[in-house]
């Protein structure tokens, strides 16, 4: 029933994938419950439906402990305009992530990097700034920015990285100051680094002679489940 319901979704058939989700939540066996909150979350993040996916996030997370459900509370509340439930379910995150035991978890490089996209796509470029400068950190210290070296650690590539960080520097109002932050950190990373880094600048530099970039709602995406890999978006 889950495969169909996975099925479903992919394929936009939701009046379906509520029928099945409907029904696994009603399931006595507390794992299969789970997979429907998971499910009745995703059917309306799906849709845009931010507000009425968050309370089954919120209900499932708690039961999991997961870190990836745990970040779709993140992702779902940054969406539906309430930050401080985002935040204080991103401190959740990190720290299930931390405490280890999840197979295929969110690595906490990509919690910053989708979390930063979704701020960003409400308009809250200060605070996606917060975590481009953590992610700044983190790929200064790697020197090797190799997409599969990067793929084996679930890091985020650094192309879809500094698209996003380049949308936040648009609006960052002193473009001047945001290419000289580009530039920098595009010294301080490998040859393949610093050639992404060049164009990231050209870009920057594009776009803010025209209008600012934006962004579709959707695009941070939610994190994968448990069950079945949902596409993560950048």
């Amino acid at each position: 029933m889950l495969e169909q319901a996975t099925q479903a979704l992919a394929a936009q058939q939701y009046e379906r994938v509520e029928n099945f989700a409907n029904r696994l939540v009603a399931s006595e066996f507390p794992d299969i419950a789970q997979s429907g909150l998971r499910l009745m979350g995703l059917l309306y993040f799906h849709q845009q439906q931010f507000d009425l996916a968050l309370p089954f996030f919120e209900k499932l997370a708690p039961q999991t402990g997961n870190a990836s459900d745990w970040f779709n509370v993140v992702t779902a509340a940054t969406l539906a305009g309430d930050q401080p439930r985002a935040e204080a379910a991103f401190e959740q995150a990190t720290k299930a992530h931390e405490s280890g035991g999840e197979a295929q978890a969110l690595s906490v490089p990509m919690m910053h990097h989708l979390y930063a996209c979704a701020l960003r796509d409400k308009g809250g470029y200060a605070q996606a700034f917060e975590h481009v400068q953590v992610l700044r950190a983190i790929y200064e210290k790697l020197h090797n920015t190799d997409p599969r070296f990067l793929a084996l650690r679930n890091l985020p590539q650094l192309d879809a990285v500094l698209e996003m960080m380049v949308d936040v520097l648009a609006h960052s109002g002193d473009i001047p100051e945001a290419v000289e932050w580009l530039q920098t950190f595009g010294s301080q990373l490998d040859a393949n680094g610093q050639q992404l880094a060049l164009q990231a600048i050209a870009r920057l530099q594009a776009v803010t002679k025209a209008a600012p970039p934006t962004r579709g709602a959707a695009a941070a995406g939610p994190a994968p489940e448990q069950e079945q890999q949902q596409p993560q978006s950048s």
